[in-house]
Order: structure tokens, then sequence, then C-alpha cells
């Protein structure tokens, strides 16, 4: 592995304790996406996936800790209300999910989302 993927992978790795995303830059690439009057809060990533318990939100199933940051299981915060739709980038409009499942909602409204359906061993 070449000297700059292995630091663009070193950034990316995830934790509970060792990875803090910067809250500032979280709050900057929502804002983009956020329809005009939209409130915003300042909101740690992190502390909305562990409030989760590390579980996707979406899909019910595991988000795993420590895999590169563009990896489709990496930890992501979805926007329960889209920003494109009038949501507010609050805690109680943030919930974890996989980057794959984040993509695949896109900015649908909630009422046009499957619920999760998770089957219990």
């Amino acid at each position: 592995m070449t000297r700059v993927v292995q630091a663009r992978a070193n950034r990316c790795r995830r934790s509970s304790t060792a990875h803090r995303p910067n809250i500032a830059s979280f709050r900057a690439t929502s804002v983009g996406r956020a329809l005009p009057g939209v409130f915003f809060e300042d909101v740690d990533p992190l502390e909305v996936i562990e409030a989760a318990a590390w579980r996707c939100e979406l899909c019910g199933s595991e988000i795993l800790r420590f895999v590169d940051c563009y990896d489709p299981q990496a930890a992501t915060v979805d926007h329960h209300m889209p920003l494109s739709l009038g949501g507010h980038h609050v805690f109680s409009n943030m919930r974890a999910a996989h980057r794959h499942c984040n993509s695949s909602k896109n900015a649908k409204h909630p009422r046009d989302t499957q619920p999760v359906s998770v089957d219990k061993p």
C-alpha cells in the first residue's frame, strides 16, 4: 500500500474513542443541502452513532467500527427528515446508518421509505 493510500485509510478509521469527526465540518457539509430557514445545532456524529449502539437504523444490522470511511459498511449519520425536504439538523432528526443504506435512502421522505424489518434469531 502506498504511503498516500495508507494515510487516507488511517484518517478514515473509525472507533468509539480514537476518531472524533470535526463537528464544524459535519455541519458545513449539511448546510448546502438544506432549505432556507432550516435550524442547525452542533451535533457530534459519533454521539448519534453511539446512541444507536452502533446499529444501522435503516437496515438494523451492526455498523462496523474499524472500516475505511468510504466502505459501504462505514458509519454515517442520516437525517430522518432530509434537509432538502425541510428537516432540521438537530440530534432528534438524526440516526445512525451504513454508508450504503444512507445512500440508498437518498433524500426520500420518511413515508416513502420501507420500514426496517429485522429477523430475530
